[in-house]
């Protein structure tokens, strides 16, 4: 009855979500029958099932076959061996079957004593499994003959290799070798320069250069010298090389009123003043008068998702010369360009890992060093009366001492156009699928201990020693028992007066011969291995 009761709900609820639910809440094309193949293969596979289950309820089950499963009726031989572990290495199998017999029948065991008698049935089976495998092979099993070594190449060595694999794929995954690595070069570069300017309590900010980059390829000249400082290790490395030139003067003009321009430049020179009193090289964070440029650029890429754009800034504070070299170029009213050179402030060669964060690469090599922090120069064009525009370049071009014309550069003419240039290294990124598993470099040590709780626990479960591997596994003659396990079976299909009670004493009678070595020895020990 709970059998035909389930058939009945099962049928119903899958034709009213495929024919009716589905084709008026779901619009995908997929789940439209017209033309759909998968969807057709997947109820007609159901059908056949349905007809299937039908035809078992309406002429019931072959009256004492049930002390077998599917997988027991191959005999004992290899096909047989191997067939059953593979399945007892399906996730849920053997649980969701032994749930829904449990649940069909009218057994009087529950469903612990039930769960524990299959196990006991299905570990006797595997015994008698190994057992006829020792038999067929009794000259290695007698100690005649050795263990052969294509099977120890088979069973060792794969483990072995399995072993060291799994412990190699995390790095192999996040690192750049990785074939499913996805390019990730820069798609906008933007670079900004604010001068702040405190005295006493109060804080004046002045955006007075911002540019957004070109992106310039390196030549194959051009790679063959920024892989000695862009390189850490050549043979493994993979990355994105390219050039972002940014132009010498900003997009936006700088408009400030005279009097406002005025105060600017009264505090610069009073802040060089305020240097040369205190006899500081810099001021300190708790003065009462700072004065300080602040580079930022802003990298933005493919991806990673949660790390597209990334962010570096460089604080440069002004000494007494730059800052009174500025106060009087500001308040210069004369059409000539003024400049002011501030010491190793922005870097050259760039790092753009995966991750939050970019790295200023450095090496040591003589001079000239390209890996150097570059001394950038700001200028100052007065295009009217309050109407001025900023220009920003470094002294050095990046690797220029290492190749002439890098990224087309020479050197800077004062008529030039071009203004910072780094070099940049972009690491490739984890693409497609782990992209939407959120894995990342991050992610290495939170897999690394995956692999080592989960994994080698249970693959250290798996060839730990249990005592009851001893009392099972090592069974020479099963046959007394699981001809009692068969009996116990079979009792369900034999709805007799009684029969629960039979089941109950079989079900007892089997765990007291387990529980009592010297019985158990007695009834197991007919054959010889």
């Amino acid at each position: 009855l709970m059998k035909y009761l389930m058939q009945v709900a099962y049928t119903l609820t899958l034709l009213l979500h495929i024919f009716i639910v589905l084709p008026l809440t779901d619009t995908r094309p997929f789940v439209k029958a017209h033309g759909n193949v998968n969807l057709k293969a997947f109820v007609a596979c159901q059908l056949l099932y349905l007809l299937v289950s039908a035809l078992q309820i309406r002429t019931g089950y072959r009256e004492g076959s049930q002390y077998q499963t599917l997988f027991m009726k191959l005999g004992t031989g290899p096909v047989a061996y191997w067939a059953f572990m593979i399945y007892q290495s399906v996730p849920f199998l053997f649980e969701l079957r032994t749930l829904l017999d449990w649940v069909m029948s009218e057994s009087s065991l529950d469903l612990l004593m039930w769960f524990r008698f299959e196990n006991i049935y299905h570990m006797l089976w595997k015994d008698l499994l190994y057992q006829e495998n020792r038999r067929q092979n009794k000259e290695i099993y007698s100690g005649r003959d050795k263990f052969p070594l294509v099977f120890k190449m088979l069973q060792g060595f794969t483990i072995f290799t399995g072993i060291i694999l799994l412990l190699l794929a995390p790095i192999f995954l996040f690192s750049s070798i990785n074939p499913v690595l996805s390019p990730n070069k820069v798609t906008s570069a933007d670079l900004t320069v604010e001068l702040r300017v405190r005295v006493n309590s109060s804080l004046a900010v002045y955006n007075i250069y911002q540019a957004q980059a070109q992106s310039v390829d390196m030549s194959g000249d051009d790679l063959d010298a920024a892989e000695r400082y862009l390189m850490t290790s050549p043979l493994t490395q993979k990355f994105d090389p390219e050039c972002l030139l940014f132009p010498r003067h900003s997009s936006v003009s700088w408009v400030l009123p005279a009097g406002p321009r005025g105060a600017l430049a009264n505090n610069l020179v009073a802040h060089a003043r305020f240097l040369n009193e205190t006899k500081q090289t810099f001021s300190s964070s708790t003065s009462t008068s700072q004065a300080e440029l602040v580079f930022t650029t802003y990298f933005t890429r493919y991806g990673p998702p949660t790390a597209k754009t990334v962010s570096m800034e460089v604080v440069s504070p002004l000494t007494s010369s730059q800052a009174l070299e500025m106060g009087t170029m500001i308040n210069d009213i004369s059409d000539e360009k003024a400049e002011v050179a501030v010491e190793r402030a922005l870097p050259r060669l760039l790092n753009l890992p995966p991750r939050d964060q970019v790295i200023k690469l450095s090496k040591s090599a003589p001079d000239p060093n390209p890996s150097d922090d570059a001394t950038t120069i700001l200028s100052l064009e007065r295009l009217d009366d309050s109407l001025m525009i900023w220009g920003l370049r470094t002294k050095q071009i990046t690797l220029a001492g290492v190749k002439e014309g890098f990224c087309g550069m020479t050197e800077y003419t004062e008529e030039g156009s071009q203004g910072v240039l780094y070099a940049t290294m972009s690491d490739r990124f984890l693409s497609g699928v782990v992209e939407q598993l959120g894995l990342d470099s991050y992610s290495m040590l939170a897999l690394y201990a995956f692999i080592f709780v989960a994994i080698g626990g249970v693959v250290r479960r798996h060839f730990q020693f249990k005592i009851e591997d001893v009392m099972i596994y090592e069974i020479p003659n099963p046959d007394y028992l699981l001809r009692l396990c068969r009996g116990l079976r079979m009792l369900r299909a034999h709805r007799y007066p009684g029969c629960r009670r039979d089941e109950i004493k079989l079900f007892h009678t089997l765990i007291q011969m387990l529980r009592s070595p010297d019985i158990l020895i007695k009834v197991t020990r007919n054959k010889d291995v």
